[in-house]
């Protein structure tokens, strides 16, 4: 087959090898759009080591809850990469077989691009598309852009009409145009700085107090910045700021305790640092796309 001038070999789908494979019993939902060009699942995976086959599609994972270790390999050399924690994303190598080791439950979104999208803006914009697989099988990024357009892809998804399939390819175009940005380099904000946070301490301030109301004054103590200066470094550093990474720890740790099913959410909410529970739920809901009581139900 040829798409823009490429040729293309007869493959099958992601969403087609992850259902028919050992992820299937992590699979909870499945959207797709009506041209063909991005599949999305949403599955909350246990511990698992797998191998993913060459497929049809870009296969970029978002990270929406859960703490792992990973270990990813692609030939014959595993690859020790950083814990996959929520919000981080990892994007499958090009045209090669991956290896798998991922030892804890953690929930993902996974989009499945056809490839045929990135010949397309490989062609328009002359650039190397294969570029934006230079990094994704050797760490995870945290990338607020990437997070953004994935997650819109999920909603646009949900109901599909003709308006809403050319919101759906304007947003794959703009999450592969991100990732070309973001994986060249050319991007100054990804500059390394020599004020560079340390995130797992800050991580684990965060945790110790989660019942209280964390401020940003608390954690730029932690670092030794002035609050202004801590806020710009860590936004520059992660693409988030500490208050939206201090909601992300809160609901990787509300999802941790609801895979334990006795949790009473109004406890829990109070236990993380809610303001009560109708707050807990508006939170999760804009993290997850469901519920703690959907979610506790599902897991």
């Amino acid at each position: 087959m040829n798409i823009n001038g490429f040729r293309i070999k007869a493959m099958i789908r992601y969403s087609q090898f992850y259902e028919t494979s050992g992820y299937k019993q992590f699979y909870s939902v499945r959207r797709r759009d009506h041209a063909g060009v991005v599949d999305a699942l949403l599955a909350h995976q246990d511990g698992h080591s797998f191998t993913d086959p060459v497929t049809a599609d870009l296969v970029f994972g978002l990270t929406l809850a859960g703490t792992t270790p990973a270990r990813w390999r692609v030939g014959p050399k595993w690859r020790e990469v950083d814990a996959r924690r929520a919000g981080h994303v990892g994007v499958s190598p090009f045209d090669a077989t991956i290896d798998f080791d991922l030892p804890e439950p953690h929930t993902l979104l996974v989009l499945a691009i056809n490839k045929s999208c990135l010949y397309k803006i490989q062609k328009t914009c002359q650039a190397d598309a294969i570029d934006i697989m230079s990094v994704g099988y050797q760490t995870y990024i945290s990338d607020a852009e990437c997070t953004l357009y994935a997650k819109g892809i999920w909603r646009a998804l949900e109901h599909m009409d003709t308006l809403t399939q050319i919101q759906v390819e304007g947003l794959v175009d703009a999450l592969i145009g991100r990732l070309l940005v973001r994986y060249s380099g050319s991007d100054p904000r990804i500059a390394a700085s020599s004020e560079d946070i340390d995130l797992r301490s800050l991580e684990a301030f965060i945790r110790a107090n989660i019942s209280a109301p964390i401020t940003v004054a608390a954690m730029a103590q932690t670092t030794g910045l002035e609050s202004a200066r801590f806020g710009r470094t860590f936004k520059a550093q992660t693409g988030n700021t500490p208050y939206q990474y201090v909601q992300t720890i809160r609901i990787e740790m509300a999802c941790d305790a609801l895979r334990r099913k006795h949790t009473e959410l109004s406890d829990l909410a109070n236990q993380l640092g809610f303001s009560d529970q109708s707050h807990f739920t508006r939170v999760f809901r804009s993290h997850m796309g469901t519920t703690p009581a959907q979610y506790q139900r599902q897991v």
